[in-house]
């Protein structure tokens, strides 16, 4: 388990916030995600951190759950409407997920489809974004985007 202090230095504040927010307590609310019939989307810890990470980087306005093509049942975990990058976090990397079979190609699809619509797709793996690698890689990336 990353120390996410590391990642937020002093502010506490910040630290305890995504703290309550995406871990609550160590048992069964670590994984949170949506279920059918659930009305409210609840963003994965990495999802969460990912989603500060973006903000910190001043990447704006963020959607969660973002269907591209809209009438399609593909969704992004996040999305970064203004300079149209979609986010993926794959979790599930080993064991199994959508990265097999059927699943694997259906995932191809989604991403060429989105590709082709003029959006840049960016995938991470859960511990990338945990660890902090996917902040600093994009950090590195996107420092020389113009404002």
């Amino acid at each position: 388990m990353p120390d996410f202090r590391l990642q937020y230095g002093s502010d506490w504040g910040a630290y305890t916030l995504f703290w309550r927010k995406c871990f609550g307590t160590w048992g069964d609310e670590w994984n949170m995600t949506k279920r059918k019939g659930q009305g409210e989307y609840k963003l994965t810890p990495a999802q969460e951190l990912l989603r500060i990470h973006l903000k910190e980087l001043g990447l704006s306005p963020l959607l969660v759950e973002l269907h591209i093509p809209e009438d399609s049942h593909w969704r992004f975990d996040l999305a970064a409407w203004n300079d149209r990058i979609l986010f993926e976090i794959s979790g599930g990397n080993f064991t199994g997920g959508h990265r097999r079979g059927s699943k694997q190609e259906d995932e191809y699809n989604k991403i060429n489809t989105a590709q082709m619509a003029g959006w840049r797709v960016m995938q991470f793996t859960n511990s990338q974004v945990l660890s902090g690698k996917a902040r600093d890689f994009l950090k590195n990336w996107l420092s020389g985007r113009q404002a």
